[in-house]
């Protein structure tokens, strides 16, 4: 019945054939694939099933497992309000908080890029679910809603109250950029230390 409502698709297919489709998020898929066309059959499944065909902060989620390290925090899956992470302290090389694990991890990462000639710091880790308001207030006072959502997470939203998150800088104390060196050690790098470097 989805097929004969839906117009064709030419790689309907590869859709269906692909191990974690679900049945019945076929019209989703359908929809996202005609939105996304530039996107591979994989690429559609993997979205529609995590919820990235939805706009930003719609079909939100509470999180559960506020303190497994797998933690996922985004513009669908939010932490409570009142959520702290357990065992925070400050990282070795630069400013900010990190749950002990990450701060060890940060630490032996920047290290490692000191012996190879790189200087990199932290420039803020943890951030109180207030703290995060008040910046994105601030973002949107600034440039408005939408922008802000593009760059900013809005209070419970954002990774950095995991206590798992940092920005991190360069010798000059600058956010990194893509011609930086530093930023393509931390693409080559950053997973060994069990770091996402986005």
């Amino acid at each position: 019945e989805t097929l004969l409502e839906e117009d064709y698709y030419e790689n309907i297919n590869d859709i269906i054939t692909i191990t974690f489709f679900k049945e019945d998020k076929l019209k989703r898929y359908l929809s996202y694939a005609k939105k996304e066309a530039n996107k591979d059959p994989e690429t559609i499944v993997t979205y529609v099933n995590i919820g990235l065909d939805n706009s930003y902060y719609t079909n939100i989620q509470k999180v559960d497992n506020q303190e497994d390290l797998l933690v996922l925090v985004n513009k669908y899956n939010q932490l409570t309000k009142n959520y702290t992470p357990k065992n925070l302290q400050n990282v070795s090389y630069g400013s900010g908080k990190l749950r002990k694990e990450a701060a060890i991890a940060f630490d032996q990462m920047c290290a490692a890029a000191k012996k190879d000639n790189i200087k990199i710091y932290g420039g803020s880790g943890y951030r109180s679910y207030s703290y995060q308001s008040g910046l994105y207030n601030s973002y949107v006072a600034r440039d408005g809603k939408s922008l802000a959502d593009t760059y900013s997470a809005r209070a419970g939203h954002s990774e950095h109250q995991t206590g798992l998150a940092m920005d991190i800088l360069n010798k000059n104390w600058v956010f990194i950029e893509e011609t930086d060196k530093e930023y393509k050690w931390l693409v080559d790098n950053s997973h060994k230390y069990g770091f996402i470097f986005r």
